[in-house]
């Protein structure tokens, strides 16, 4: 199954434990894994590193912006996901827009739809 984690920024916070968490335990279990985050870097990008998740930033360099997320709908058409988790607070602002307009089921966690 391809699994794609929607997350505005990899900062130190509960949500950002929770993808990096969920996401790795899914790639272990063999799933195809990625990670779209709308800015680069953070305190939690380097834990990446040790699981096979694939992270791709939407903004070249960091903004500053956490609700900027650049090219998301044809990011989101690219990696042709199976499931969308949208992740965060600006993560379910903008993520759900984008997962509207595709074909996979969307979770936004700790929303009711």
């Amino acid at each position: 199954m391809k699994i794609l984690f929607v997350q505005d920024y990899l900062r130190s916070g509960g949500t950002e434990r929770q993808t990096i968490l969920l996401s790795r335990a899914f790639a272990a279990k063999g799933n195809e894994t990625q990670l779209l985050t709308f800015r680069p870097g953070g305190a939690l990008a380097p834990t990446l590193a040790s699981g096979n998740v694939t992270h791709k930033a939407l903004q070249p360099i960091d903004l500053g912006l956490d609700w900027f997320a650049p090219g998301i709908f044809s990011a989101v058409s690219r990696a042709k996901p199976d499931v969308i988790l949208c992740m965060g607070r600006m993560g379910n602002a903008v993520d759900c827009a984008a997962c509207a307009t595709s074909s996979p089921t969307a979770m936004t966690p700790g929303s009711v739809w």
